[in-house]
Parts: C-alpha cells; structure tokens; sequence
C-alpha cells in the first residue's frame, strides 16, 4: 500500500509541474505574477521565467517535504523533534513512527503542490482581466492550506502523545 501511494503521490505531483507548463502557454508575454492585499497586480515577469519558476517550484518543493519527511528521520533520528521522543524512538516503536513520519511528508508534499497549483491557477485567472487582477480565490486557496496544516498539527500532536499509564 505504501509503495501505491507513493508512485500516486509522485504522479500527482508530476501533474502539477505539467499543470503550469500546459497552461503558462496561455498567459501574456508579461505575466502579473504579484499582487497586493486588495488584488492589484504590483509585480511582473515575463512568460517564460514565471513557467519555469512555478514549474520548478511545483515540482522541487514537493518532493523536498515528502524527502525531508520521510528520508532524513531515517537517516539521523537524534534530530528528529517529536513530542515524547524518546518514547516513540525506542526500538519497539521506531519503524512505525518513522513510516508515520514517511506519510506525514507525503500528504505535506502533496498539499503544496495542490497549494502552488492553486497559486498558479489563481495568477492565470487575474491575468485574464484587464487590468490584472487577484480575486477571491486566493483567499479561499490559502485559507484551506492554513486550515490543513492546522488539521495536520493537531493529528500529528495527537498520534504523538504518550499513552496513559506510561511514564514520561
């Protein structure tokens, strides 16, 4: 099941990165690529340099989270920062909690990609208006992310409590 949702998670990734490269062709040449708190456009690049940044973008962040998740606990678990380290690093429960870990950073990698994405389709909409323009969606884009993470630090506090009737 892991090795499933893994080659998923990297296809759904994958597609983000062709997201932006597919429909960048559409935008000006000079892209609004910035914009204020009220939505006015208030910085510029050209076609090319946005397609690039938001495809990279798309793409390295990603996979730097779900890697920084899931790889470096593995290979330096002293410096992992859990609550109740200790406890849930002992040996009886270390693989667990680092395949946790593992899925942790893969449902993190996907929701920025879902996130730069998001920011991508948004900077195409507000460049379809004349002049550029941000409208309500970013705020609707980044209150869902705010609200994942939150959820996601809850349930990461929680999976990582120390059961009653342990000592701490």
């Amino acid at each position: 099941m892991d090795r499933l949702a893994a080659w998923l998670a990297g296809g759904l990734i994958a597609c983000a990165g062709a997201l932006v490269l597919a429909t960048s062709a559409g935008l000006p040449p000079v892209v609004a690529s910035h914009f204020a708190a009220d939505g006015r456009a208030n910085g510029w690049m050209s076609r090319e340099a946005y397609a690039w940044m938001m495809a990279l973008m798309s793409l390295v962040t990603p996979y730097a989270v779900w890697g920084a998740a899931a790889w470096l606990p593995r290979r330096w678990p002293r410096l992992v920062n859990l609550p109740h380290r200790d406890y849930w690093l002992a040996l009886e429960r270390r693989e667990a909690t680092l395949a946790w870990l593992g899925r942790l950073g893969l449902w993190l990698g996907l929701l920025s990609a879902a996130l730069i994405a998001a920011i991508h389709v948004e900077v195409v909409l507000a460049n379809r208006r004349v002049p550029p323009a941000a409208g309500d969606g970013m705020i609707w884009v980044l209150g869902a992310f705010v609200a994942a993470i939150v959820a996601m630090v809850v349930r990461t506090a929680w999976r990582f409590r120390v059961p009653r009737g342990v000592r701490r």
